[in-house]
C-alpha cells in the first residue's frame, strides 16, 4: 500500500557498456556413463559406471553491449532486473533530454565495471566451453581465455524511482524509464513464513513420527513411505516459498 502513494521520481542513472570478443582454449575430462552386466553369487547383474576421458576444443563469443550499473547508491540486483534497453535508440548527449529529469553522475569507475563485465563475459565462455562436451559430466576443467575488440560507452538511462519506508526499513521500486517494466522490494513477515514452513512440513513429521511406532509392531512400512513423501513435497514447497521471499525482501 505504501509503495502505490509513493512518490515516483524520474532521473537518468549512468551506466557503463562494453562490447568484446572472448576466444577460449578448453580442456577438461568428460565422463561418459557405461552399463555392463556381471555374473555375481550366481546369477547376472547390472551395474553403471563412469568411464573418464580427456576432451578439448576452442569457444568464441562476441558480446554487445553488456550493461554495467555506474552507481551504487541504488540496489544492484533491482537496476538488473530492470535494464532490459533497447540501446539501439541511444542518442549522442543533449541538455534538452535532462528537462524535467534529474541526472547522476557515475561513481563506479571504469576499471571496476570494466571488471564486473569481463567477470560476467568470462562465466558466460565458460558456459559455453561446457555446452561443447560430449556430456554434462565435467571434471578438471581448465580454460585460457582471451579478449579482443574490446570497447565501451558511457551512457545515461531513464529511471523512475520511488523510496518508501516500513518498520524502519527502506525499500525501493523502479520502473525502466522506456520499457515500462517495473520492479521493487517489499517486506516479509519472516514469523508468517517460519508458521507457513512449519505447517507444510508438520504432516510429513507427524505422519513419520506414526510410522516408527507402528513399525515397533511389525507394521508401518506403508505410513513410512506416505511420510517420506510428504516430507519431500512440503520440503520443495517451503524452499520455493522461502526463495520467493528472500527475493523480495534481501535486495
Amino acid at each position: 500500500k505504501m509503495a502505490r502513494v509513493a512518490e515516483f521520481v524520474g532521473i537518468y542513472l549512468p551506466f557503463w557498456t562494453f562490447d568484446a570478443t572472448t576466444r577460449a582454449d578448453w580442456r577438461a575430462e568428460v565422463g561418459d556413463t557405461k552399463t555392463e552386466r556381471h555374473y555375481s553369487n550366481g546369477e547376472w547383474r547390472t551395474r553403471t559406471r563412469t568411464v573418464w576421458k580427456w576432451e578439448s576444443g576452442r569457444a568464441r563469443r562476441d558480446f554487445d553491449d553488456v550493461l554495467v550499473p555506474g552507481t551504487a547508491r541504488l540496489s544492484n540486483v533491482l537496476l538488473g532486473r530492470i535494464q532490459h534497453y533497447d540501446l539501439r535508440q541511444l542518442a549522442p548527449y543533449e541538455p534538452k533530454y535532462l528537462a524535467g529529469l534529474y541526472a547522476q553522475a557515475y561513481d563506479v569507475l571504469l576499471e571496476q565495471a570494466w571488471e564486473t563485465a569481463r567477470q560476467q563475459m568470462r562465466e558466460e565462455t565458460q558456459s559455453t566451453c561446457r555446452s561443447q562436451a560430449s556430456t554434462s559430466k565435467i571434471r578438471n576443467m581448465s580454460m585460457a581465455l582471451d579478449f579482443a575488440e574490446e570497447s565501451w560507452r558511457y551512457v545515461l538511462l531513464p529511471v523512475y524511482v520511488a523510496v518508501y519506508m516500513t518498520q524502519d526499513k527502506t525499500y525501493q521500486v523502479m520502473i525502466n524509464g522506456q520499457t515500462g517494466e517495473i520492479t521493487g522490494q517489499r517486506p516479509v513477515d519472516w514469523t508468517k513464513i517460519s508458521l507457513v514452513v512449519a505447517a507444510l512440513l508438520a504432516p510429513g513429521v507427524l505422519a513419520g513420527l506414526l510410522a516408527i511406532i507402528l513399525l515397533l509392531v511389525g507394521v508401518g512400512v506403508f505410513v513410512g513411505i506416505i511420510a517420506f513423501i510428504l516430507l519431500i513435497i512440503g520440503g520443495i514447497i517451503s524452499a520455493v516459498i522461502v526463495q520467493k521471499a528472500m527475493e523480495m525482501d534481501d535486495v
